[in-house]
């Protein structure tokens, strides 16, 4: 099996970031916005959950950023700066976040995994897209190659990197930027725990 490329992550910069924007506080062209930004992005229909203000989701697609960069070139072009107790807020848009998984948070837009939540007959029409982004890809099953890719690449992790617990071995797949892999992890963690630990007894 061939040695698994390790690549560190040197700096607070991602991708993928996502917020929420209240539609009643914002900016009302934040659409025309989004589209002069030029920037790959998708926007959530209005959620209304009982007791919460009504909200969007939007997920950002593109080059490496901080959060303060996001905040600056996005966010404050959105919603009207305003200085509260010293600190700085955007009104009408939440504090981003990095997204960890591209294809979980697009497709919480439409809560398509999350049958608890408030669900959208248009499914996946009922999302916009700005910039091109194509997110067609986020709606298909997984193929049992790419599942396979998944795994080979773990079990050499954890076979190369001789790792002796669960979370070393999440640690490393979160420093190296290996997201889809985490989440492939999680939802198969009895498999990969039995295989690190018969490695660890035969280190021992």
């Amino acid at each position: 099996m061939d040695e698994v490329k390790v690549k560190k992550v040197s700096d607070n910069r991602f991708r993928n970031w996502t917020f929420i924007l209240y539609p009643d506080e914002c900016f009302k062209n934040w659409e025309s916005v989004l589209q002069e930004l030029k920037i790959e992005c998708a926007v959530s229909p209005l959620h209304s959950p009982e007791n919460e203000k009504k909200h969007y989701h939007v997920v950002i697609k593109g080059d490496k950023k901080t959060k303060e960069q996001i905040k600056e070139s996005i966010c404050a072009k959105l919603g009207e700066v305003v200085e509260i107790d010293g600190k700085k807020s955007i009104k009408g848009v939440a504090m981003p976040e990095n997204v960890l998984n591209l294809r979980s948070n697009i497709r919480y837009l439409i809560h398509l995994d999350n049958p608890d939540k408030e669900q959208f007959e248009e499914k996946e029409n009922a999302i916009k897209t700005f910039g091109g982004f194509d997110i067609s890809r986020f709606f298909k099953e997984e193929k049992k190659v790419e599942s396979s890719e998944k795994i080979r690449y773990i079990v050499g992790v954890i076979r190369n990197q001789k790792i002796g617990s669960m979370i070393e071995l999440t640690n490393f797949l979160l420093d190296n930027e290996r997201f889809d892999e985490v989440e492939y992890l999680a939802s198969r963690s009895y498999f990969f725990n039995l295989l690190i630990s018969d490695q660890r007894n035969k280190i021992i």
